[in-house]
């Protein structure tokens, strides 16, 4: 129904009741008044806006008013003698729609003696549930001495002065000290068991500008067992206001199980009892076993002459693809048990020695990843595959069939005999 009524305020006529502007209903263009037994959309100074109908059926206008609310921010301030400082002061009108827009009076009703408290403006117009904005300043006399000062402002509807709302703030002379605070970046953060992660800690001083720089310590609070956490730096210098950063190095076990582990950091002002704490997460992926599954060779050319090339293919098959992140795969190719120098295979990691940095190829949009591939410019990929540009070598992968492949063409060593021989492969995937 809400739809309908919301259709009517937009397209609907109008008809005057008073100083109000209805909007109804056109029927045989003939304007009625809407159905009151839901809703009324009226048009006031402060524009279109829906108002219930009240209870008895009638279609007059229901205006019903509240006090105002006030807040100001901040509500605590630091500064010195002499200092002018600002403050938000912030009027929020509570009547219903109906009655719409009402100017309010503000004026302040403490001061601290010989002190200059001011608003930019002393009337505020506000239409219901909305708010407007007045700026106090506050100077205190060069004279001031260190301490808490408060001062009061109230707001009050100029035709009903018993709707009123009235808030104080502090004035604070000398140095306000806080709590700093203290960040992790990344919060998350994967790999596998063994590796070493790097985090970035950011601490910032909060104290006010009156306060002199300070030095914070910081301390590893927790840490998995049998793990290393360890800062670049336990202190660090930072001016009020302002943010310095160190690092964590976090060394898993390796023979820790996946999952998420966590770790904390506190920060603490020195000679004094300020302190923030935070932690991040180190996640542990799971690895699958395929690094123990052994290979598959297919040979596209069985029947070679001496010094042809060979063509062939490794194909790798796991149930637990979707765990593996490789962090290399090296192959050794051997002919009649002896190593295969000529092949450029030959004891060479896939990723360290090619710069491949992608752990899984997959045709489905949502899997396929090329992170890194074509930075070097040494590999092209496509939707099915990867193919490096400086030898005959092609990467595929599908996730959803637990396969790994690669291609690749070699020559045969020249001086191979005439025969039957045999070739050998190795993959490791670690």
């Amino acid at each position: 129904m809400a739809g309908v009524w919301k259709s009517c305020c937009l397209q609907g006529c109008e008809y005057s009741n008073g100083s109000i502007v209805k909007i109804g209903i056109l029927q045989n263009n003939i304007c009625q008044p809407p159905d009151c037994t839901r809703y009324m959309c009226i048009v006031t100074n402060c524009g279109a806006s829906w108002a219930p109908c009240v209870e008895d059926g009638s279609c007059n206008l229901v205006c019903s008013r509240d006090n105002p609310t006030m807040t100001i921010s901040p509500s605590i301030q630091a500064g010195n003698p002499g200092e002018t400082l600002n403050y938000f002061v912030n009027i929020t009108n509570r009547d219903s729609l109906g009655c719409g827009v009402s100017t309010f009076k503000l004026e302040i009703i403490n001061c601290p003696s010989g002190w200059n408290c001011s608003l930019t403006t002393n009337s505020l117009v506000i239409c219901p549930f909305k708010s407007n904005v007045s700026i106090l300043k506050v100077t205190p006399p060069p004279t001031a001495s260190n301490g808490t000062y408060s001062f009061t402002v109230k707001a009050y509807d100029e035709k009903d002065s018993s709707r009123y709302d009235f808030k104080s703030a502090i004035y604070y002379i000398g140095c306000l000290e806080e709590n700093p605070t203290i960040s992790i970046s990344p919060f998350y953060n994967e790999s596998l068991g063994g590796e070493t992660l790097l985090y970035n800690i950011t601490v910032r001083n909060m104290d006010s500008h009156t306060c002199g720089p300070s030095v914070f310590i910081l301390n590893v609070t927790s840490c998995p067992t049998n793990w290393n956490c360890n800062l670049t730096t336990t202190s660090l210098l930072i001016p009020p206001q302002s943010s310095n950063s160190t690092t964590i190095s976090v060394t898993s076990n390796e023979f820790s199980p996946s999952g998420n582990y966590s770790f904390s950091v506190k920060v603490a002002k020195i000679n004094s009892n300020y302190s923030n704490e935070t932690s991040a997460i180190y996640n542990i992926i799971r690895v699958g076993n395929c690094s123990e599954t052994p290979p598959y060779l297919i040979l596209s050319t069985p029947y070679l002459q001496r010094g042809a090339d060979i063509n062939a293919t490794i194909k790798i098959i796991c149930s637990e693809w979707h765990y593996i992140r490789v962090k290399d795969l090296n192959f050794s190719l051997k002919i009649d048990n002896q190593p295969w120098n000529e092949c450029f295979l030959n004891e060479k990691g896939l990723i360290s020695f090619f710069q491949w940095n992608g752990t899984e190829q997959d045709r489905s949009s949502s899997h396929y990843k090329k992170n890194g591939l074509t930075t070097n410019g040494e590999w092209y990929c496509d939707d099915r595959g990867c193919k490096h540009q400086s030898y005959n070598l092609y990467v595929y992968s599908d996730s959803r069939l637990h396969t790994l492949e690669i291609n690749f063409v070699c020559p045969l060593p020249s001086n191979l005999s005439f025969g039957t021989h045999t070739l050998s492969v190795l993959a490791r995937l670690y």
